[in-house]
This record gives C-alpha cells, sequence and structure tokens, in this order.
C-alpha cells in the first residue's frame, strides 16, 4: 500500500460582474498514485446520461409535474473510506504532523475511489428514505408510495428530482438536508 500524497487547490469565486464573491480552497488526494487493486478495490460509480436527463425532463413537462434541481457540497467528503488509505498530512499548514501518516475516514477529492465512495453513501441516504434504484440505469431513483410519485436522476453530485406533488418534494428537500449540504 502506498502512501499518497494531497495538495491544497485554490481558487476564487466571482460574482456576475467579476468582484470576488469568495475565496475557495480544495485539499486533493493523488490518486494517479493509487494503482487499482492494490491500493483501492474499485472505482466503478454509475454516471446518468444525458438521453435520460432528456426524458425526465420532458414527461415531467408533458405530465405537469413539479421540478427542482439541487447540488451537494463537497459530495465526496462525506463518504466514508472502507478501505485503508493513507495520506502524507499537509504539513504546510500543520507543521506538527512532518514526517507523520494520517489514515483517511472519508474520501477527497482526487482518490480514484472517491466517485464510488460518495454513489454508495448517496445511494444508502436515498434507500432508507425509501427510494430505489431503476434496473435501467443505477443513477434514477423512484419513491412510489401508490402517491406520490418522486423520480430523482442523479449526475455525480447533482440531480433533478420530480414528482406528481408539491408537498413530497417539500418532504424530500427536507428530509435530504438533514444530512447533507445542499444548493436548490
Amino acid at each position: 500500500m502506498k502512501i499518497i500524497g494531497q495538495q491544497w487547490v485554490f481558487d476564487l469565486k466571482h460574482n456576475i460582474d467579476s468582484s470576488i464573491e469568495k475565496f475557495k480552497a480544495h485539499l486533493i488526494a493523488y490518486g494517479d498514485k493509487q494503482q487499482l487493486g492494490i491500493d483501492c478495490a474499485d472505482k466503478y460509480a454509475p454516471t446518468a446520461s444525458l438521453m435520460l436527463l432528456r426524458l425526465v425532463l420532458e414527461t415531467t413537462v408533458l405530465k405537469g409535474w413539479q421540478i427542482a434541481s439541487f447540488d451537494v457540497s463537497g459530495a465526496y467528503l462525506y463518504s466514508p473510506v472502507n478501505e485503508c488509505v493513507l495520506v502524507e498530512p499537509p504539513i504546510a499548514f500543520l507543521p506538527e504532523l512532518c514526517g507523520k501518516v494520517l489514515h483517511l475516514k472519508k474520501a477527497l477529492y482526487g482518490m480514484k475511489q472517491a466517485g464510488r465512495c460518495w454513489w454508495k453513501f448517496l445511494s444508502n441516504i436515498l434507500e432508507c428514505l425509501g427510494f430505489f434504484a431503476t434496473e435501467v440505469d443505477q443513477s434514477l431513483y423512484i419513491f412510489h408510495n401508490w402517491m406520490p410519485i418522486i423520480a430523482i436522476w442523479i449526475h455525480i453530485d447533482d440531480g433533478v428530482i420530480r414528482s406528481n406533488s408539491l408537498a413530497a418534494v417539500s418532504n424530500f428537500k427536507t428530509a435530504l438536508c438533514a444530512e447533507l449540504d445542499i444548493k436548490w
């Protein structure tokens, strides 16, 4: 098993008028140093198709259903890592950790398995809320309890929710926001 490095990436988020809205910093792992089968068992995570999104949007409009979109902030950082991943600490900010190694409990962006960890974590949340992944596409989740019907199209950390009930959409938003930091 390798000890993988990490790096701080700094960025600015700008307003429409080009003024600075906020400063951003991301700690990323050097996942390119990981070897599949040695440093991580699997990296597969389904990715939703745009064709499915078009179908979801078209049927939503035709039926006159409710629709909302969302983005999960820092999605991968919620995801537990089920493997032993060792990283060098960011000593520029924590010099007292020089010469030490950290054992990750949560995924970092850049890790080969980060997408899979996130997908499994989100799937578990949705299943606990009563959703199931469809056989046709593992990125489409359905909640059907007679009425209402809710469908969620997931593409990594973005989603589109549609339902025949405004109350169901509101309840889902509340339940998901209790688990994750969501931008609607």
